[in-house]
């Protein structure tokens, strides 16, 4: 009963894990009865109050698609679907690193990450190939991704694209497949345009890569002098058990380019099919300053007392800044660019003459060996070798996601009743082809079993 519940929380976000537990067991079980049986109950127990609630969640969603207000507690509102027991706290502006790492110590945020003419050559050439307009290149603008949300077909309100590291040996070159996969399903579960296939890391891509493992590794490892950089010396970095055993390598990255300040991406968390639980990704700010939000979200399995506490964090990210979101950022909180009224113009340190409004962004990622798609594993349940990734019944690589809500958890029989104040999440695999096949999915589910799935090495395994 526990996966059918994950199911259908992942459908009624709103509701409580026993009111989708009582809908199974008054339909037997049966879970596309029970659907159906929520859905008619939602209709018919509308009323004209919550009709207009309904039209301004379809004007939220409009909104959040093309021109979402600007103001910071709508914005808010519409980060998670918390229970009505958590307070609508006031954003509250962090800005300085000390005060990232105080308030979200799964953050560290680091000014002037790399030399003044790299972060400038990077900044332009990324601009250029956004734009297709690198000399010697294919000439492939940057893509918006679409995707279906709330039965409507939308599209993203900025530009990207997924850059890989070019193999540099025979066994390296087998990873490539590897890559066109992860690219294709990075984002909104489908194949991506023959357009947007993964490009190789530009020249000063390779140069940062190579700056960004040395200071993320430090951090890693709490190495004192990182830690004075990032002012978090009294706030060391925890690590999950689950996290991979071994340096962190940026294989990948995703880039986003937000023109002007009006393009944004909405409320969410990073995949985590190929990165694996508790990731640390390493996001880099190039160009004009954006407002980057983070939000916790409502875990049943939080102290009341907790819950309360919920509210919207916002930092600026300056050229030539670097955010590393360390393990259970993702699985903690949602994180947005939301639009502003204005922005300030980002000069050229060379060319005072030179104005741009475009922001770069690039979250240098670690895709891990042990959750490669090509990477074959034999479970103690069967005798043949399987994708590392599982796939649907609808033929498309699952998406791996963390449960956020606490809902999956909640509902186990052998949840321990002792509440944890930074609760080690549960993972599984879900079907990610609603968001292509007009909002339709085949209900997969899959918890991830490190044993049985033959995951790791990580950091657990060398304390065992």
């Amino acid at each position: 009963m526990d996966s059918q519940i994950a199911t259908l929380a992942s459908i009624f976000e709103e509701a409580d894990c026993q009111e989708l537990e009582a809908g199974l067991l008054k339909n037997n079980s049966d879970l596309e009865a029970t659907i159906d049986y929520l859905l008619k109950r939602k209709t018919h127990q509308t009323s004209p109050e919550s009709e207009n609630k309904k039209i301004r969640k379809t004007a939220s969603l409009s909104s959040w698609l093309s021109n979402p207000a600007s103001s910071s507690t709508s914005t808010s509102d519409r980060a998670t679907s918390s229970t009505k027991r958590t307070n609508n706290l006031r954003p509250l502006f962090l800005s300085t690193p000390q005060q990232v790492s105080q308030h979200l110590p799964c953050c560290s945020l680091i000014y002037d990450i790399l030399p003044k003419d790299l972060a400038w050559n990077l900044y332009d050439n990324m601009i250029k190939d956004c734009n297709g307009t690198t000399p010697g290149s294919n000439s492939k603008t940057w893509i918006r991704n679409r995707w279906w949300l709330a039965n409507r077909e939308v599209q993203s309100p900025h530009s990207t694209a997924f850059f890989i590291s070019k193999p540099t040996s025979t066994t390296d070159k087998s990873l490539e497949n590897d890559y066109n996969e992860t690219a294709q399903y990075w984002f909104a579960g489908k194949p991506l345009e023959s357009d947007s296939k993964p490009r190789y890391f530009l020249e000063e891509m390779n140069q940062a890569k190579e700056i960004i493992e040395t200071v993320v590794n430090q951090l890693l490892i709490n190495h004192p002098d990182t830690l004075l950089r990032a002012q978090r010396s009294s706030v060391p970095i925890l690590r999950y058990g689950q996290e991979w055993n071994g340096p962190w390598r940026a294989n990948v990255a995703a880039s986003n380019c937000y023109k002007g300040s009006k393009e944004n991406v909405g409320w969410h968390s990073d995949q985590l099919t190929y990165l694996g639980p508790y990731p640390t990704i390493g996001s880099l700010s190039l160009g004009t300053t954006r407002e980057f939000r983070l939000r916790a979200v409502s875990n049943v399995l939080q102290p009341t007392t907790d819950q309360a506490s919920i509210r919207t964090y916002s930092i600026s990210l300056p050229h030539n800044s670097i955010l590393v979101m360390h393990g259970g950022c993702q699985e903690r909180y949602k994180h947005c660019i939301a639009t502003q009224p204005s922005i300030d113009v980002f000069k050229n340190p060379f060319d005072s003459k030179d104005n741009r409004t475009e922001r770069i962004n690039i979250t240098f990622r670690f895709y891990r060996p042990d959750f490669s798609p090509s990477r074959s594993l034999s479970t103690s349940q069967d005798n043949h070798s399987s994708s590392s990734t599982p796939k649907c019944k609808c033929g498309i690589p699952a998406v791996l996601r963390a449960d956020q809500k606490g809902k999956v958890a909640a509902a186990s029989s052998s949840s321990s009743s002792a509440v944890n104040s930074s609760p080690q999440f549960q993972f599984f695999w879900h079907c990610q082809a609603g968001q292509q096949n007009m909002g339709q999915n085949c209900n997969f589910f899959k918890v991830l079993d490190f044993r049985n799935e033959g995951r790791g090495p990580c950091i657990s395994d060398q304390l065992s």
